[in-house]
């Protein structure tokens, strides 16, 4: 053979290699892409959703008769209050560090925490709490005392908080806002 003639023969061989690496690639990509998996039995709990746990039912039917009290008042997304006194300071922001008062209980009436209890005042700030607690927060002016009745996704949700707050629990607190300190 010429020199030529072999030059050729080598670039189609690396034609043919390249093209059938390609094809390999693709053929592999389609096998793992579109083959039917093998399913795997898996130990799924006989309690599937939050709406079959008893907790989670207890909160939605006592958020339920809440709403329907004459001086209950939304917040929108189903946190509700009921203002025991209303103050005139200014409203916290998102930013602010708060000094409140506060209890919180379960929908059954048991007391989870109190600061009333321990006889302390608390310092949070407004982005360091449950979410149902930032949107109240932000709502309250500086001397108010409120009820506030927060849904279980605005609170712990689904892994609850310690041995006290079960999942799936709505919470309840009376919250006196003291003061802003930064």
């Amino acid at each position: 053979m010429k020199k030529k003639e072999k030059r050729k023969v080598k670039v189609l061989d690396y034609v043919l290699i390249v093209v059938s690496l390609l094809v390999l690639v693709l053929g592999i990509f389609l096998a793992v892409r579109f083959w039917p998996a093998e399913k795997v039995p898996v130990n799924v709990p006989e309690q599937t959703s939050a709406e079959d746990d008893p907790v989670y039912k207890a909160g939605e039917e006592y958020l339920a008769k809440v709403a329907q009290q004459p001086d209950v008042k939304s917040l929108g997304g189903g946190i509700y209050y009921k203002v025991i006194s209303e103050g005139t300071g200014p409203k916290p922001t998102q930013e602010n560090t708060v000094r409140v008062h506060y209890e919180g209980r379960l929908v059954d009436g048991t007391v989870f925490d109190s600061s009333y209890e321990r006889k302390e005042e608390a310092t949070f700030p407004v982005s360091g709490v449950i979410t149902g607690w930032q949107i109240a927060l932000k709502a309250m002016p500086v001397g108010s005392a409120w009820e506030i009745y927060i849904p279980q996704y605005y609170a712990y949700g689904a892994q609850g908080s310690g041995k006290n707050i079960p999942p799936y629990s709505a919470l309840i607190f009376k919250v006196e806002l003291l003061g802003i300190v930064k």
